[in-house]
């Protein structure tokens, strides 16, 4: 009953601070967030249709998958998946780190991608084809609307570089007004980042992910298996779910990353991004070794 009792109180606490964060109360004359500069941008299809993104630097494409907040696969025609980097904008990460701001991000573009009838990459020339990792740098634009700046209007980023791009008056300007509603990145608490890490058992996480996605969480399981630099978590001979550790183990502890190895993980991260429930957020000061 009490564990009951104890599990409502922290739904209802929680869907209270994130009304409070989504509504916040607005001091008359306080700016507003505003999606003028989006709105004034207008992508005809003519400037897309019958080209390709490789070949002539702009074309419609199909989303393969979500990664984060400036960062997405997609496909062009017959291609294989390749990823983009977002131009212009730097969101917090949401990844192997996660960061205030990060999913609520990661989840806010990958909700439009998904539900998006077109979507189309645009080169610059100003910076290039591809980042420092590889990734094509390109503007998304999702039924005729530009994300990566509707992401600074929405004070989910920065705008990073705009001095020099296609758009980057606009950026610039939207990044200033965001700046001025103090919302998200300019001066909200992340709902997630409230408060401590929940203490809780591998059993109650496989009862209530929902209840749990989303939040820090500290854990203790066993590591049931290890692949391609992460690893598998979970109970002994029962459920387990997969931690993104992204080769962050060191190889001098290695043997300590084996099955059946107990491992008390702090500060973890719960999400079900792309309908794949994983752990991230993996530190590897925050493990404590059980045994």
């Amino acid at each position: 009953m009490k564990k009951t009792f104890m599990i409502l109180m922290f739904i209802l606490m929680t869907v209270a601070l994130t009304a409070c964060q989504e509504t916040p109360s607005v001091e008359e004359g306080t700016p507003v967030i505003s999606y003028q500069w989006t709105e004034s941008l207008d992508l005809q299809a003519v400037e897309y249709e019958n080209r390709e993104f490789f070949r002539d630097g702009i074309g419609a494409v199909t989303l393969d998958r979500c990664v984060d907040g400036d960062t997405t696969f997609f496909q062009s025609g017959t291609s294989r998946p390749f990823s983009v980097r977002y131009i212009g904008i730097d969101t917090r990460e949401s990844t192997t780190r996660v960061d205030a701001w990060g999913m609520p991000a990661s989840l806010f573009v990958c909700e439009i991608l998904e539900g998006a009838t077109t979507i189309v990459l645009e080169r610059d020339e100003a910076v290039g084809n591809k980042d420092n990792f590889g990734r094509e740098l390109a503007y998304v634009w999702v039924d005729g609307i530009l994300i990566n700046l509707r992401l600074v209007e929405e004070a989910f980023t920065p705008a990073v570089g705009a001095g020099v791009l296609k758009y980057g008056d606009a950026f610039l300007r939207a990044q200033q007004h965001a700046m001025s509603t103090g919302r998200r990145i300019w001066g909200e608490t992340d709902p997630s980042f409230d408060g401590e890490p929940l203490s809780i058992t591998m059993e109650e996480l496989f009862e209530n992910k929902e209840l749990y996605v989303n939040r820090f969480l500290n854990i203790t399981g066993v590591v049931t298996e290890v692949s391609g630099g992460n690893f598998r978590f979970g109970i002994n001979g029962g459920e387990d779910i997969l931690v993104y550790a992204r080769n962050q183990i060191p190889a001098t502890i290695a043997d300590e990353f084996i099955p059946g190895k107990t491992l008390r993980l702090n500060n973890i991260y719960l999400t079900n991004f792309n309908n794949q429930w994983q752990l991230t957020n993996f530190i590897i000061r925050d493990v404590e070794f059980l045994d």
